[in-house]
């Protein structure tokens, strides 16, 4: 079996489902959920059960059975061993050691917990096709998103989505110092690169803070808001996937509105700086044929 640790919001539980079912099915093995860390969480909620994923919640033995040698000194001794030696160990716990692509995780034995992030496509891009599948909702879009998504659908126009995270990002002072948000400016060439190719376009507005949108970028084409209260974040994402293309803000969240867009001739236009803070290595974040800006 493997176990893949489950945590943060709905984009980096999504990153933490994906290389866990890739990682599962290179093993043809089970592949379960570990919810410990949420049921702790105060902010956040499990927020993979409405895709149709048809996972299975780890029970505590099987954790245990996994975990029970993490923190050992005689674990914690040997990992430094090996490393050293550069020999591969694995124990039945693997927690992610950089924020880059780590080349040893498809190399983990069966019968291991993942603990970590894994923010890049390479851990599951040969997935890709099954992921699409089950990132899809159970239950199908409220009513209100569905009128939007045959709004967009049926747009005659190029739909370009463009999403701003403001919320926490603002309000949270340790995620404004680790994140920070995407500039005015970085919209607007955005923008500029986008209409430099294309005549028609509608833009399809995505936001936690719609009215500072709507008050500080300069939209100079038609547009079109979809956030709202009674459309749930999880058809938010759907939605902006079915545009276009995206224009994307430093955001889990509006990665997967872009990556799961089955455009194969799409442009996603993506954030050079993805973090305030310099200390983490995004070379393995942004796929190579997105538009850094």
């Amino acid at each position: 079996m493997i176990v893949a640790k489950i945590c943060g919001g709905l984009g980096n539980q999504m990153f933490q489902y994906a290389a866990g079912y890739a990682l599962s099915k290179l093993h043809k093995t089970q592949l379960y959920l570990d919810l410990h860390e949420l049921a702790h969480d105060s902010l956040r909620d499990y927020s993979l059960g409405v895709f149709n994923i048809g996972a299975s919640v780890a029970s505590d033995e099987q954790i245990t059975s996994l975990t029970k040698y993490k923190v050992s000194k005689f674990g914690n001794k040997l990992d430094k061993i090996v490393s050293k030696i550069g020999f591969r160990y694995y124990r039945n716990y693997y927690r992610e050691r950089y924020f880059s692509y780590d080349s040893e995780f498809l190399r983990l034995p069966d019968d291991v917990l993942i603990d970590g992030y894994w923010q890049s496509e390479k851990y599951f891009s040969t997935c890709r096709d099954e992921l699409l599948s089950k990132f899809k909702i159970t239950d199908g879009l409220s009513g209100d998103a569905h009128a939007m998504l045959e709004d967009i659908i049926n747009c005659k126009d190029v739909t370009v989505s463009i999403h701003v995270r403001r919320g926490d990002y603002i309000s949270d002072s340790t995620a404004n110092k680790v994140h920070g948000t995407c500039s005015v400016e970085y919209y607007e060439n955005a923008m500029n690169f986008i209409e430099a190719r294309y005549q028609n376009i509608k833009y399809v507005l995505f936001s936690d803070d719609i009215e500072w949108v709507l008050s500080n970028l300069k939209i100079h084409r038609p547009y079109m808001v979809v956030s709202s209260e009674n459309i749930a974040d999880y058809e938010d994402m759907m939605l902006m996937s079915s545009c276009d293309h995206q224009i994307i803000a430093n955001s889990s969240f509006s990665w997967w509105g872009a990556w799961l867009n089955p455009n194969k001739e799409k442009i996603v236009i993506s954030p050079e700086k993805w973090f305030s803070s310099g200390d983490k290595d995004t070379a393995d974040l942004i796929p190579l044929e997105w538009i850094k800006l």
